[in-house]
């Protein structure tokens, strides 16, 4: 009689157990899919420009959004500045990006998808899904793409362009005849070469009196009519220069050579220097005097 009862009521615990298992696996199981349906429920702005609305099928209790919420919109409106976003019956609060940065135009686009989440002061925009609306502007071949305002990519096909058939790059040219080729002056703090250094001629046409430019190699060309050449004085101890004898500079030009010791000479010319050889000159900063080193002649 014992055992009979305490039989029936193993079976009853059983029983009452299966019971409450098959509930909560019920109540899981329509808990899952209404998060699923809700997750999949298209969310559409309802407000209008900078001042977005949305109605999010769940209830909410007390008077801010919960922090950490996170929801994905369709804008159904552009921005044009700073902008909010009003979650149900909730109090609207500002977007923000990158922290506490107000949005600026256009980060929110008509028909885009937008992720926001609340951080428990203000939504902060995660995403805005439609980058080609992001980005305007027209390229050019060849040019290299750079940014010429916040939201627009341009280029520059003449002064600016990458050579992709010889892997060159111009500045200053759209033909490029070196790996990197620039025509106009540049800067540097530092330059190491760690090969072989060519220094191009610097190549000067004049017609009236002409001041060198103190380039490390000097060609110089005459077009027409007499002129003095002048060679400043040099920029540092030891500085060299290399002019190259054109023929038709002699006959044309002299050079004022006072501040010049030739190598026949031990003090400067007292004339002008009427030049008919290369000649190499090396500034001595101790003397204040170009003194020539080498000649052709």
């Amino acid at each position: 009689m014992f055992v009979g009862k305490e039989k029936n009521k193993n079976i009853q615990t059983i029983h009452y157990t299966k019971m409450k298992l098959l509930r909560y696996t019920f109540l899981f199981f329509s808990l899952f899919k209404t998060l699923e349906l809700k997750s999949q429920t298209l969310i559409t702005d309802v407000g209008s420009s900078n001042n977005y609305h949305i109605n999010y099928p769940a209830k909410f209790y007390g008077t801010v959004p919960p922090t950490g919420f996170m929801v994905t919109f369709k804008a159904a409106n552009s921005n044009t500045g700073p902008s909010t976003l009003k979650l149900n019956s909730f109090s609207p609060f500002a977007i923000k990006k990158n922290n506490n940065n107000d949005l600026g135009a256009n980060d929110f686009l008509t028909n885009t998808f937008a992720t926001v989440i609340y951080d428990g002061a203000n939504w902060q925009m995660l995403s805005c899904h439609k980058l080609a609306d992001y980005v305007s502007g027209t390229g050019k071949a060849s040019g290299v793409a750079f940014w010429n305002s916040l939201n627009t990519i341009a280029s520059d096909s003449t002064n600016f362009v990458w050579d992709d058939v010889n892997n060159r790059l111009g500045i200053g040219t759209n033909t490029p005849n070196a790996d990197l080729d620039v025509i106009g002056s540049t800067n540097t703090t530092n330059l190491k070469v760690n090969n072989t250094l060519v220094l191009s001629p610097n190549q000067q046409s004049f017609d009236t009196n002409y001041t060198v430019n103190l380039n490390a190699y000097i060609r110089l060309f005459k077009t027409g009519g007499n002129s003095i050449i002048t060679i400043p004085n040099g920029i540092s101890d030891g500085q060299l220069i290399t002019i190259i004898y054109e023929s038709n500079i002699g006959s044309f030009a002299d050079f004022n050579t006072s501040n010049i010791i030739f190598s026949n000479s031990n003090s400067p010319f007292p004339n002008q220097w009427n030049l008919n050889s290369n000649s190499t000159l090396l500034w001595s900063a101790y003397q204040s005097l170009w003194i020539e080193i080498a000649s052709s002649k």
